[in-house]
């Protein structure tokens, strides 16, 4: 068993599960974090508890850079090592998804993406 270290959030990183940014209204999409220590050491999330802390920011003209409520549901999961977030977008724009710690934003925080119109369920 290998012995790990704190949570570095130098080391820690987001990644799209399905390697793209692009997200249709109304479908699943998966990020990805893999938790890392300051050797770069692998953290299992499923060894572990992390206070992540997700914050969405809509970057359209009208309301760019505002903090407002978009209907996005993310629930952290823990599965095969790493944390897999998961959400629904419902509202069409681009977006900046900020994920931290109460400590600061992880490496590569704030992570963009885009969602374009999809089927939606009403």
């Amino acid at each position: 068993m290998e012995v790990t270290g704190a949570l570095s959030l130098s080391n820690t990183y987001a990644f799209w599960e399905m390697n793209t940014s692009v997200l249709k209204a109304g479908i699943v999409a998966s990020l990805g974090i893999w938790s890392k220590d300051s050797y770069d050491n692998t953290i299992d999330a499923r060894n572990t508890s992390s206070e992540f802390v997700f914050k969405v920011l809509h970057m359209d003209a009208l309301t760019m850079g505002s903090r407002i409520n978009l209907n996005i549901s993310i629930v952290p999961e823990k599965t095969k090592g790493y944390w897999s977030i998961t959400m629904r977008p419902s509202l069409i724009g681009k977006f900046l998804l900020e994920v931290a710690t109460t400590n600061g934003n992880i490496s590569n925080s704030p992570i963009s993406f885009t969602v374009i119109p999809g089927k939606l369920l009403v």
